[in-house]
């Protein structure tokens, strides 16, 4: 961040300055039950619990889905696959718990 100088005062030796608008985060957190997990490929559906109407399709890695059951409650991190429309990549499972 800066060096402290001799009079105890925070001195910058650069400063970057960026536009927010040129940062580009497609991160969402989602919060939801996970309602189908796919045999065939690593994907799984998640419902979230706020809006029961709609649905996430997520794709994960092999190890992850074996981990995950239906009807457990997830919070994710995903975002936007760029290839498949309505489809989203799994950044992180922040939490989750058994099926109940």
């Amino acid at each position: 961040m800066g060096y402290i100088n001799s009079q105890n005062q925070l001195e910058a030796k650069r400063i970057v300055v960026i536009e927010l608008k040129k940062i580009k985060n497609n991160t969402q957190i989602i919060n939801g039950q996970i309602v189908d997990v796919s045999q065939n490929s690593p994907v799984f559906i998640v419902v979230p619990l706020n809006n029961k109407n709609s649905q996430y399709q997520i794709e994960t890695d092999s190890n992850t889905i074996k981990k995950i059951v239906t009807g457990q409650k997830i919070i994710a991190a995903i975002k936007p696959d760029e290839k498949i429309t309505n489809t989203f990549n799994l950044v992180k499972i922040i939490s989750s718990t058994s099926k109940e």
